[in-house]
């Protein structure tokens, strides 16, 4: 290991360093002794007193030895007094937070060296071991990196615009795809499923690209450019999108939870089945209506909400309260309902068609003539529910409870999940099945 002489250092600093250094000691070591005076009722026995003294001085041997080989007190004083720190040797040495910015470390042994939140700006690690390093939030703006061992390094959060890297860099796959998208930004990049999660992408140029499937989860893509990207089965959630350009972009089934929207601009954005419960979004956030108003009842639900015939169609409100809601006439085709809240909520005229209604609460709910073919209806509690009237061929019943529902004229078939004994229970209350052949009242008799 390359050793660091302390005769190099400024005078000043190293009396800085060792006065404080003593001074928190002593108070450490007076502590003690007044504890063990205390437990001693004043009057301590000869061998308390000196194995005491012994303890007291092999504290302040260590925490001598700790501190006259603390890397980044040293790094920085060296630094600033111009020294030159190539092939130095700092295994796994705590540098958080240190200023290393234009420090000359070339050929330096980092591997395992904690350099989270480190400024190294114009840095020359060049040739650098720093297998496994955590530069976690590091700033490597301008950093020379040619050469550079980074494999296994955590790179979530660092800034890598303007850093050099070249073909002997080693470092993993995910963190040179960062590393091109900032330094080198080209329209319509093909991105699909790329792994790009904690990834530090601010003011990237992305315009076009695809990304579909892409994980992109605490991501930061503050004031990006991502107009016209194919976001489709992306997940964002808890992406910083402050600000960023989302103009005409698919976010269709995104995951957007937790997301940060406010500033963004969501124009003429499909967010047909992107999920934005705990997303961020304030009045500067550019976002058609619909989708707002979805963001709305999802974030802050209101009991009685009057959502009459509003459009809906595709909206993700999975889990959503609408106890008591007011949708008569709503457009909610294809839209997720699941484990919603609908206790006697008015639907009555609404269209369901192929919505996901799987363990929805409808308990008492006004379906009055609801259009509600091809929807997934499994363990939903119907318990009391208007069905009169309303179309249910093709919907998926496993698990529905229909007790007490009022099924009279309303129209089932081809429904999976549904027993016999069911069937003929729904008939005998004015259910009408169009794959039970026969008059109703025959086959009732029969059974």
């Amino acid at each position: 290991m390359t050793q660091i002489n302390h005769k190099q250092i400024s005078l000043y600093d190293e009396a800085r360093l060792g006065l404080t250094s003593l001074l928190k000691q002593g108070a450490v070591v007076f502590g003690g002794l007044m504890l063990v005076l205390l437990l001693t009722g004043g009057n301590p026995p000869g061998w308390v007193i000196t194995f005491s003294l012994l303890a007291g001085i092999v504290f302040v041997a260590w925490r001598e030895k700790e501190r006259l080989t603390d890397s980044k007190q040293l790094l920085e004083i060296l630094k600033k007094d111009n020294f030159n720190l190539n092939n130095i040797d700092l295994r796994s040495a705590d540098l958080r937070g240190a200023n290393l910015g234009d420090a000359d470390l070339r050929g330096s042994n980092l591997s395992g060296v904690n350099l989270r939140d480190a400024y190294l700006s114009g840095a020359n690690l060049s040739d650098a071991n720093l297998f496994g390093a955590n530069l976690r939030n590091a700033y490597l703006f301008g950093t020379n990196l040619r050469g550079t061992n980074l494999r296994d390094a955590e790179l979530g959060g660092a800034e890598l615009g303007g850093a050099t890297i070249d073909e002997k860099t080693e470092i993993d796959n995910r963190w040179r795809l960062v590393w091109e998208i900032i330094n080198h930004p080209i329209n319509n990049r093909d991105l699909h499923d790329a792994e790009l999660f904690d990834a530090n992408l601010r003011d990237s140029k992305l315009r076009g690209a695809n990304l579909r499937g892409a994980n992109l989860h605490d991501a930061d893509l503050f004031s990006a450019n991502l107009s016209g990207v194919n976001l489709s089965g992306s997940n964002l959630r808890n992406a910083n999108l402050f600000g960023t350009n989302l103009l005409n972009a698919s976010l269709r089934n995104a995951n957007l939870r937790g997301a940060d929207l406010r500033g963004s601009n969501l124009g003429d954005a499909d967010l047909r089945g992107a999920n934005l419960r705990g997303a961020k979004i304030d009045e500067k956030t550019e976002i058609d209506r619909r989708w707002r108003l979805v963001w709305e009842i999802i974030n802050h639900p209101i009991d009685s909400q009057n959502l009459h015939g509003v459009n809906l169609r595709d909206a993700n409100l999975r889990g959503a309260s609408l106890d008591l809601a007011n949708l008569r006439g709503a457009s909610l085709d294809l839209a997720n309902l699941s484990g919603a809240n609908l206790f006697r909520a008015n639907l009555s005229g609404a269209n369901l068609r192929g919505s996901n209604l799987r363990g929805g609460k409808l308990r008492g709910a006004n379906l009055f003539g609801v259009n509600l073919r091809g929807a997934d209806l499994r363990d939903a509690d119907l318990c009391g529910a208007d069905l009169r009237g309303a179309d249910l061929r093709g919907a998926y019943l496993g698990g529905a409870y229909l007790g007490g529902a009022k099924v009279k004229e309303a129209r089932f078939g081809s429904n999976q999940g549904i027993s016999e004994q069911m069937k003929l229970d729904l008939i005998q209350r004015g259910a009408i099945f169009d794959d039970f052949p026969g008059d109703p009242l025959k086959i009732l008799a029969r059974a």
